[in-house]
């Protein structure tokens, strides 16, 4: 049996891999907990850059589709 963060992290590297941004709020969570939980696994431009980024594509896609 695989530990919970594996699946975890290999549920959110499929989500990044089909580029489903419904889903990418959940990838945000995900980052910034675990850079919350364990320090210096990001710097802080680079968790910076890639939320934001992620916010930004999911905004574009619910503004897309209607939501």
């Amino acid at each position: 049996i695989a530990p919970p963060l594996r699946l975890m992290s290999a549920a959110m590297w499929k989500v990044m891999l089909q580029r489903d941004a419904v889903h990418y709020g959940k990838l945000e969570e995900t980052i910034t907990s675990l850079c919350e939980t364990v320090p210096g696994l990001l710097h802080y431009r680079h968790h910076a850059r890639l939320t934001i980024g992620l916010r930004k594509a999911l905004l574009n896609y619910l503004s897309l589709t209607g939501w």
